[in-house]
């Protein structure tokens, strides 16, 4: 690859440069002719470079997508205690004497999860005393009627009972 860029260098090298073409008089008097008709012209209009000078200046700063997505975070306050500062401050005014914890465990979601799971006890607990009853009353009803009620079809199968 090397060799091959060589070879090419080299043989660039070795065309002789073409010289331009000889510059004709009448276009270098034309061009002239242009030149010295645009130096004649007038200067333009130019706004003054000193005006009123502003009262005030704004600048606007737009955040970043990452300082708006992630703000910073903030270290010197140090580490908070577990619980919170409020928390804290509040165990320090009941019990000076008291040890700062180490780590605290939330309490809430565990107690949430254990009532939800007594409340669902309780729920089938209640479904099947009521579905007990209705079978119980539903045998009643049947014991009741005429034959012990061998023409109704629910007296046939009462535990079709949903």
């Amino acid at each position: 690859m090397a060799i091959a860029l060589l070879l090419l260098g080299a043989a660039i090298a070795a065309q002789s440069p073409q010289a331009p073409p000889p510059a004709t008089n009448a276009a270098t008097i034309v061009s002239l002719e242009r030149i010295r008709a645009a130096l004649d012209r007038p200067a333009p209009l130019r706004l003054p470079s000193e005006g009123p000078k502003p009262d005030f200046v704004v600048n606007v700063i737009e955040k970043s997508w990452f300082d708006r997505v992630m703000p910073p975070v903030d270290f010197r306050s140090g580490p908070v205690p577990p619980g919170g500062l409020y928390a804290y401050e509040q165990q320090q005014r009941l019990d000076p004497t008291a040890p700062i914890p180490l780590f605290s465990i939330p309490l809430l979601p565990i107690i949430s999860s254990i009532a939800h799971g007594f409340s669902n006890a309780r729920d089938a607990q209640s479904s099947a005393s009521a579905h007990r009853e209705v079978l119980r009353a539903v045998a009643e009803y049947c014991a009741a009627q005429p034959n012990g009620g061998t023409s109704i079809a629910l007296c046939m199968n009462p535990t079709s009972i949903r």
